[in-house]
């Protein structure tokens, strides 16, 4: 649950274990929070290398190593911060908002930027879009982003295209400051139009 983890209620008490990095939405890399049903304690496989033997952590107050106390301590601080917005139904709701502005602007291009998710399937956190003449467009549209200062839109390496992270940390104002460029690359680059 690594980007969707205080983005959205849900109820804990569907899964055996929760599993979460931190560096979406929870603070800096470096620190992972699992939230584990009580009954799967007590009876890890022979073979379970003592770093998922979660028995070990429920027995000794997750001390089994020297636990990293900057990220503990950073990883409190959004906790506070999240609280502090209106908790998780808050997150939930400027995580719809985000999403939804700009999806919206992927679907009002006219098939000049497309989405390759089902829409019954769209993360509301990770957003992947390409342009709709190829790699040349998204490679400009990721020059010319890079230039006003939008880092790390590029796609996953394997699969190319453009990815908007839209984790809690991100502002629906920085959200508005995307769309804005997407419409005014579309309108400057006709030569893109599908």
């Amino acid at each position: 649950m690594s980007s969707n983890i205080m983005t959205r209620k849900f109820n804990v008490s569907k899964f055996g274990i929760v599993f979460a990095c931190a560096q979406k939405n929870l603070g800096p890399a470096g620190i992972t929070v699992i939230i584990i049903r009580d009954d799967l304690i007590g009876h890890p496989s022979p073979i379970c290398p003592m770093v998922f033997n979660y028995t070990l952590f429920a027995h000794d107050d997750s001390l089994v190593n020297t636990p990293p106390t900057f990220i503990v301590y950073m990883l409190s601080l959004v906790l506070k911060w999240i609280k502090e917005q209106g908790g998780v139904g808050s997150m939930e709701e400027q995580s719809k908002t985000k999403s939804q502005l700009l999806y919206k602007t992927i679907e009002d291009s006219k098939g000049f930027y497309s989405c390759p998710i089902d829409s019954a399937y769209r993360s509301r956190v990770t957003v992947p879009f390409r342009l709709s003449t190829g790699p040349e467009a998204d490679k400009q549209f990721l020059k010319e982003s890079q230039d006003i200062g939008f880092l790390q839109l590029k796609g996953h390496r394997l699969v190319g295209g453009i990815r908007a992270a839209m984790y809690n940390a991100m502002t629906l104002d920085e959200v508005k400051v995307l769309t804005d460029f997407m419409i005014k690359f579309q309108e400057r680059h006709p030569q893109f139009q599908p």
